[in-house]
């Protein structure tokens, strides 16, 4: 059985950029254990033979067709409307600030 250690929970908070306390390592590590065990579980069960399932209702394209939409369709939105209430606009687009530095990293 596999097991994941606090520094295991550490490493992974440090590359998410997220501050944990020691409890909440603590209890990562064993949740995420936990998660590893079961996934070790239905490794071990004999699935041969069984024909893989994208989804077990039989139904299938249930969505209605991409269609493009005229005007007077309630559903349809003109963008002055969508956008009269928004703080900040540029054109035909919403504009907020910049989540990302022009080197990439978070701003």
């Amino acid at each position: 059985m596999s097991t994941i250690s606090n520094d295991d929970i550490a490493h992974l908070a440090n590359l998410a950029r997220l501050i944990l306390t020691e409890e909440e390592k603590i209890r990562y590590a064993s949740q995420l254990s936990n998660v590893i065990s079961y996934v070790e579980q239905l490794q071990a069960v004999n699935a041969e033979g069984v024909n893989a399932a994208a989804g077990v209702t039989g139904m299938s394209n249930v969505l209605g067709a991409d269609v493009p939409r005229a005007k007077t369709d309630a559903a349809c939105i003109d963008p002055e409307v969508a956008l009269a209430s928004v703080p900040a606009r540029n054109g035909n687009f919403i504009q907020v600030r910049a989540v990302l530095n022009t080197d990439g990293g978070a701003a």
